[in-house]
């Protein structure tokens, strides 16, 4: 566990509120004590739940009374601005359940965020918001939950920190009216670089792009972060943008890059270029870490930490809402003469509830199905314009991986085969496989799924080596000597590769109805004269060149599989 030495430039204010953030990212998380409004301690912990979360419990169990907030500053995470038609106050609740399930999946964390009414008063605007989950993040939520300590909810750190924007530059909103955009860039230790973008100060965008390494010249950092500054602002020129709008940028960055950014044109009415310490001494935090330090992870906790009460408080959506059923049914409580009609009533209305909530589940799940469709669209183009084939190349690299554990041997077994061989046969069609099924024992029967049938390609079987060849002869001219040949060539691939099972799947020469073949390789005719009456007609002669098999003259080909290691 890394921590953040603070010792020497903290002040610590007995008698405020103390709490600790937790920060979690996609590269690490971070724990930050507050006190009132300075930070007392901070530790940085890794990202993978199995590491991250002991080291962090170790931290607590020393202070289980303190609480606990949690700040989500994952990659993924959903911001959309929807007009509620302002209705009745009975009606309300469910006229946003239904936008929430349009914006937001269901099985999300979500919020909505009030972000005020049209001029005419007839519609409201809402921020939904929505956090998904990972493997990673749910666990960390999960271990949350069960923290002995005051849990103070989940929270988004873009959000909670579009606060910190707007104070930054609370004296240009003054100074001049008019639309007004801002973009604030951090760079996290807990995942990259963070960008909030706001219009009026509301919430309109937010980005997490990986940082410059450590090793990247000042200069060099700063041309990349103004390229994905102009990657954003193409984001931004789709929800209004203008050139010539009214533009506040502000670069959180260590004192290096930040000397470098002010270097760069940038297409802002203002810009600032500082660091987490120079900020957090501005806006009254205390120290939220030495002077070169460059990250604002604990300047956004630190910043969340002294807020009286945070921007939204994610929640999970109730499976099954009734909250309006009491206010729905209190006008019927006088009526306490008439109960059977004030059951009907009731009946009635819980069965207009479960078709409302079978209707908005339908709605859900058609929404849900275009979004998967949307996403697999996506997916598909993605991969299509991909130079290489992606299930080609994950293939390739799983049998590079294998070669580099020596799971598969792969060069000696292709000399063996080629020692066997002896140049008296080349393969025409190699075919490979990382696998090999157990053969059985001579003598024993062979499953009908598992006998080769000639002129039939065989499955490739699983576990081990496993290789099909079609092999042309070499200098054959005649049937028997084809023969004889691939006999020999069984023979000698079986002596090269003795840990291995040979098959012939198909031989170089048609096995005609009216012939044997047998171990000393002959074609053996019935002594009967073809055109004496009752002898059988004389089979018609293979045709030349048919596929797998050689002409009177040739080429002759044959098919071999060979298997080597089982499977279980």
């Amino acid at each position: 566990m890394a921590s953040f030495d603070l010792s020497s430039l903290l002040t610590l204010r007995l008698g405020r509120r103390r709490r600790y953030v937790l920060t979690v990212g996609e590269e690490c998380a971070v724990l930050t004590l507050v006190g009132g409004s300075r930070v007392e301690n901070a530790w940085i912990v890794a990202a993978d739940p199995e590491e991250g979360i002991a080291e962090v419990k170790a931290v607590l169990d020393r202070d289980r009374k303190t609480p606990v907030a949690f700040l989500a500053d994952t990659f993924e995470q959903i911001y959309r601005e929807e007009a509620v038609p302002k209705v009745g106050r009975f009606d309300q609740a469910k006229v946003m359940r239904r936008h929430a399930a349009s914006a937001v999946p269901a099985d999300m964390w979500q919020g909505a965020l009030p972000q005020g009414q049209d001029p005419r008063g007839a519609k409201l605007f809402y921020l939904f918001c929505g956090l998904p989950g990972t493997p990673r993040l749910d666990a960390w939520m999960t271990w949350y939950q069960g923290l002995p300590n005051p849990q103070d909810g989940f929270h988004l750190l873009p959000l909670e920190s579009l606060a910190l924007m707007n104070a930054l530059f609370a004296g240009e909103a003054k100074a001049q009216g008019g639309v007004r955009w801002r973009i604030m860039t951090t760079m996290n230790i807990s995942g990259g670089l963070r960008q909030i973008v706001a219009k009026q100060g509301r919430m309109m965008l937010t980005r997490l792009t990986p940082a410059p390494p450590d090793d990247m010249d000042a200069r060099e950092a700063a041309a990349a972060m103004a390229r994905d500054f102009r990657q954003t602002l193409t984001y931004v020129k789709r929800m209004g943008y203008r050139e010539g709008d009214a533009l506040d940028l502000a670069f959180i960055v260590d004192p290096e890059l930040a000397e470098e950014l002010r270097q760069v044109p940038w297409e802002a009415q203002s810009m600032l270029a500082t660091t987490p310490h120079e900020v957090g001494q501005r806006l009254g935090l205390g120290s939220v870490g030495k002077p070169e330090q460059p990250f604002g992870d604990v300047l956004h906790a630190a910043w969340f930490g002294r807020a009286p009460r945070p921007a939204l408080k994610l929640a999970r959506r109730s499976a099954n809402p009734r909250q309006d059923l009491a206010r729905q049914l209190e006008p019927l409580a006088p009526l306490g003469a008439v109960l059977a009609t004030a059951g009907v009533l009731t009946g009635m209305w819980l069965t207009g509830e479960a078709l409302w909530q079978t209707h908005q589940e339908i709605e859900r799940a058609t929404a849900s199905l275009e979004r998967a469709r949307g996403r697999l669209e996506t997916t598909r183009a993605e991969h299509a314009a991909l130079p290489y084939n992606p299930a080609v190349m994950r293939e390739t690299m799983a049998l590079a991986a294998q070669l580099r554990r020596g799971e598969a041997d792969l060069p000696p077994f292709l000399r063996a085969i080629d020692q066997g061989l002896k140049n008296r046969a080349h393969a025409t069609v190699l075919e490979l496989r990382n696998g090999a099924l157990l053969l059985p024992e001579p003598g024993q029967p062979v499953p009908p799924a598992a006998a080769p049938q000639p002129g039939v390609r065989s499955n490739p079987p699983r576990g081990g080596l496993w290789a099909g060849m079609e092999l042309e002869l070499a200098d054959v001219t005649d049937a028997k000597a084809a023969l004889v040949l691939s006999e020999r060539l069984m023979e000698d691939l079986t002596a090269a590769l003795p840990d291995a099972k040979v098959m012939l799947i198909r031989p170089p020469v048609n096995i005609l109805p009216d012939q044997t073949m047998t171990t000393t390789v002959r074609l053996e005719r019935p002594a009967e004269d073809p055109a004496a009456p009752g002898g059988a007609p004389p089979p018609p002669a293979p045709a030349a060149g048919a596929p797998g098999q050689g002409g009177e003259t040739g080429p002759y080909t044959m098919r071999i599989e060979i298997s080597r290691g089982a499977a279980p």
